[in-house]
């Protein structure tokens, strides 16, 4: 693969700005991981189930208790039993997450921004047209 090739780029990408944001992360004392259950907690503005966060993060039941477990740990959220599925937590964001969510959305603004720093407002807008269209056919691509 040759490293000008679009996939090669799109994760050369992908990596730096990963590895930014895991650092700015770990200066929270969070993971990547527990940084997108607390932006989904952010985003929807309530209290969510943890089955909810299985869906969104499309892994195992296992893995998201590991991380609520963690979260809570370390103050970021609380739970409790679902009144009406014993089975189920429901999980909502401490005083310490929602200031660390206003931080962590600001920082993704501040990437979003390097990212396309080089590009004009229009080229802007054209690169996110073409990438929504990539993701919304690739599915339709693999399946062929």
């Amino acid at each position: 693969m040759n490293q000008n090739d679009i996939g090669a780029l799109l994760k050369l990408i992908t990596d730096k700005m990963r590895a930014s944001a895991d650092a700015e992360l770990k200066e929270k004392g969070l993971t990547f991981s527990q940084s997108n259950v607390l932006n989904y907690l952010y985003d929807r503005g309530e209290e969510v189930g943890q089955k909810e966060i299985e869906n969104f993060l499309g892994v195992s039941h296992p893995a998201v208790a590991g991380i609520v477990s963690r979260l809570e740990k370390n103050g970021f959220i609380y739970t409790y039993h679902d009144p009406n599925d014993k089975r189920n937590k429901i999980i909502g964001m401490s005083e310490k997450a929602k200031a660390i969510s206003v931080e962590m959305q600001n920082d993704i603004v501040s990437r979003e921004q390097s990212l396309v720093y080089s590009l004009s407002d229009k080229e802007t807008e054209e690169l996110r047209r073409m990438l929504i269209s990539v993701y919304e056919h690739l599915d339709k691509y693999e399946a062929e």
